[in-house]
């Protein structure tokens, strides 16, 4: 299983994996430090900019590894996408990957 980070806010930061994947599930970890008590929304792009999907978590869940077992998640066809997370006014992404 590989895992792909980047990190582009100064409190957030997201993993996402398996990334490249086959397609089906995406396991989401994101880690907000400094006590954030802001829900925060993750959100799925693909390369057009049309929103594929979108859910707003609670402090608690988004403390937890997070399984994205949406069906519009499981029918991804081959591409690049852009996943989302905002908290507040920090906003990490990260490029996902299916084959």
């Amino acid at each position: 299983m590989q895992r792909n980070e980047e990190l582009s806010a100064e409190n957030l930061e997201i993993v996402t994996f398996p990334n490249p994947s086959r397609a089906g599930e995406i396991n989401i970890t994101a880690s907000v430090t400094g006590g954030s008590e802001e829900t925060s929304t993750i959100s799925i792009h693909n390369l057009n900019g049309a929103l594929i999907f979108q859910k707003t978590y609670t402090p608690e869940e988004i403390s937890n590894s997070i399984r994205i077992e949406d069906n519009r998640v499981r029918k991804l066809s081959k591409g690049i996408y852009i996943i989302s997370v905002l908290n507040g006014d920090e906003k990490s992404t990260e490029k996902y990957i299916v084959l």
